[in-house]
């Protein structure tokens, strides 16, 4: 390579990086703040998953402390207590669970009344998902319904058996039980059909069914 060539190289070379140089400081700080909110945002979901992982645990630590307690009036205490910590935020599904399992032990306790009434609350929660508040409002019928009389658990249970519920075919049982405690065996009969024809009904469920159309049409024959 000439004198002329090398030195042709070497002034190219500068004016290059002349230009990068230029370039680097124009965009530098725009480049480094992208770096830096790259990271930051990283950081921040990194702690944000920590946290709810952290949180998730605590929870499913307490909701199992709680299911230890000795007696059924006691779990149902500490799940409520459990429910009311939980409340908003990122834990409202940990609430609900909580208060679904409270209700759950007052039935078991045999307080039927209390345990209605807080499955009713939880049926008529805002933020209560879908078929969490279809489930306690069925359980809170059933529960109910000593008390309320059977058009008042009809009336409730109606709802709950349209088509594409969640819990319909446990609805169309009980609402069968009611229609008979009126003595309208014909509503009874037809609810019960309802179930042993779906597909959807577990064999428990189903043989349940059948049972009660076979102890109908036998009491149809000897009335």
């Amino acid at each position: 390579m000439s004198d002329s060539d090398s030195f042709i190289q070497e002034v190219s070379e500068e004016v290059r990086r002349d230009r990068m140089f230029r370039l680097w400081r124009r965009y530098a700080p725009a480049v480094l703040g992208g770096v830096v909110l790259v990271v930051g945002a990283t950081a921040f979901n990194a702690w944000r998953d920590h946290s709810r992982a952290t949180a998730a645990q605590e929870m499913g630590a307490r909701m199992i402390a709680a299911g230890e307690a000795a007696a059924p009036a006691a779990r149902a205490e500490a799940f409520l207590a459990l429910a009311d910590a939980a409340d908003g935020g990122a834990n409202g599904g940990t609430a609900t669970l909580a208060r679904l399992r409270a209700a759950a032990e007052l039935a078991a306790a045999g307080d039927a009344g209390g345990a209605a009434q807080a499955y009713g609350r939880i049926a008529e929660a805002a933020d209560t998902e879908p078929a969490f508040a279809a489930f306690a409002a069925y359980r809170a019928a059933v529960l109910a319904a000593p008390q309320a009389g059977a058009a008042a658990t009809i009336a409730t249970l109606t709802p709950l058996t349209a088509e594409g519920g969640p819990f319909r075919l446990l609805a169309l049982e009980a609402r069968a039980a009611a229609h008979l405690a009126l003595g309208d065996r014909a509503a009874a009969r037809a609810d019960l059909d309802a179930v042993a024809a779906d597909p959807l009904a577990t064999e428990n469920l189903r043989a349940r069914a059948r049972e009660a159309l076979a102890t109908l049409g036998a009491q149809a024959v000897n009335g």
